[in-house]
């Protein structure tokens, strides 16, 4: 998480209007202007957590992710069975 926190926060700073555009594709335009102020205000709005925090929400959430594809996909075996 440490090293994500840190990449996301170089990006943030180095990462300019034009930069955005050519490392995502998109054309220069008000949507694209639009998702790049998005991003900024994302990489902001995650820097107001400590790492610690961070980790312990997405670690909860992939852990729950793994559960619910495991039920899904042993419901479709089941299902799959019976027909």
């Amino acid at each position: 998480m440490n090293e994500f926190l840190a990449a996301l926060l170089k990006a943030y700073w180095n990462l300019d209007y034009y930069d955005f555009l050519f490392r995502t594709g998109f054309e220069d335009c008000q949507h694209s202007l639009e998702k790049f102020k998005s991003f900024q205000l994302g990489c902001q709005k995650l820097m107001e957590f400590d790492s610690d925090t961070l980790q312990s929400i997405v670690t909860l959430s992939v852990k729950e992710n793994a559960e619910t594809t495991t039920i899904n996909q042993n419901s479709k075996g089941n299902s799959q069975v019976a027909a």
